[in-house]
């Protein structure tokens, strides 16, 4: 042990003796997959083109209506704001209904990250649509052409002169004398679908940093600091993309130290419990620091991507890069994920005959 020993006394060690790393990670994620590839894929149900409503209501308030899921990815609020961008209807004053089969369009779901791709797209189809029958009707109201029509302060003005979105709903609802001979019979509701016309799918990027402490003698991992560099395009909210962010990081930290579903020779499950399945919780988790970056896509409505999967991809790599830096002292390397105080223990012993033998 007098080689080992020395190794432990020279490395990098905090107050406490344990040994200090750093790793990085960086991943690629291919988000919002298009209708090529996934035909590649050679899949039974390929998905194409996704569809959202928008409607103005009598009272000015507008309706979104999308046949994606809510799974706690907030589409609720992006999609809000994508409408609320291309309208300007005041976001107090927007509906969101998702996932309803009886209300809203057809979409094959939520997943691969394509929510906010293609979803978020069809409602700026729809909503432009709906945005450009308002603006003829208050055109008309204001005795304009169309083209000096701005919305702004949730009101529809040219010049000075403004009317509300109240009154182009009722001018169509019900008071049809007032509108022109040339309003568009389609009313102020549309339905819109999208699909990329390059339809590759959009790629989301980020790197992470860890920074660790290992403890030699119980093989226990604390993190220390934990930093992302993100780039999932046009952010819509940049609070939710990092909520998405942070959460998946949290879930990577569990992939990467805890949770691990393992079984007997019989085939029997080891852990069938929350006993036995270990999940991080908030000491286990550090304080994430997260930078954005924002390149548009190219092939997507307002350059967005997806960013749902990004956070929980890379932790596993960048915390065992850290965990095999601060071991490398000791000439130990792990392998396996989870990397669990016995793992750590493990592999730190396999190399003791080295070291004694270096000594």
């Amino acid at each position: 042990m007098i080689g080992f020993d020395r190794i432990r006394s020279e490395a990098p060690r905090d107050a406490n003796g344990r040994y200090l790393g750093v790793g990085f990670a960086t991943y690629t994620e291919q988000s919002a997959h298009g209708t090529k590839v996934f035909a590649q894929w050679g899949l039974p149900l390929v998905p194409g083109f996704d569809q959202a409503h928008v409607k103005l209501t009598p009272d000015g308030a507008l309706e979104v209506r999308a046949g994606i899921h809510t799974i706690g990815q907030g589409l609720e609020t992006t999609l809000a704001q994508i409408a609320h961008e291309q309208t300007r209807v005041p976001l107090k004053d927007i509906r969101v209904t998702l996932g309803d089969t009886a209300t809203t369009p057809f979409s094959t779901g939520a997943y691969a990250s394509r929510g906010i791709v293609m979803s978020g797209g069809a409602v700026s189809v729809a909503a432009e649509i709906v945005a450009g029958r308002i603006k003829n009707i208050a055109a008309h109201l204001l005795q304009v052409r169309a083209e000096d029509i701005t919305f702004r302060d949730g009101r529809i003005f040219s010049g000075e002169a403004s009317v509300t979105y109240e009154d182009i709903g009722s001018a169509w609802y019900m008071r049809p004398d007032q509108l022109p001979d040339t309003v568009d019979r389609g009313g102020l509701e549309a339905t819109g679908a999208y699909k990329p016309q390059i339809d590759s799918g959009v790629f989301s990027y980020a790197s992470h940093a860890a920074y660790v402490a290992v403890d030699a003698d119980t093989g226990l991992v604390e993190i220390l600091d934990y930093a992302i560099c993100e780039d999932c395009g046009k952010m819509v909210n940049p609070m939710i993309v990092d909520g998405q962010t942070i959460g998946g990081a949290a879930q990577g930290v569990g992939t990467a130290l805890f949770e691990e579903s393992p079984y007997d020779v019989n085939g029997q499950p080891l852990a069938s419990t929350l006993i036995d399945y270990l999940l991080p919780g908030p000491t286990e988790l550090p304080r994430f620091r997260i930078t954005h970056m924002e390149t548009p896509s190219p092939y997507s409505a307002h350059g967005l991507k997806g960013v749902g999967e990004g956070g929980a991809i890379a932790p596993s790599a960048a915390l065992v890069n850290a965990i095999n830096d601060a071991l490398a002292p000791l000439n130990a390397t792990i392998t396996q994920i989870p990397a669990s105080p016995e793992r750590i223990l493990a592999a730190i012993a396999a190399a003791l005959p080295g070291l004694d033998s270096a000594a």
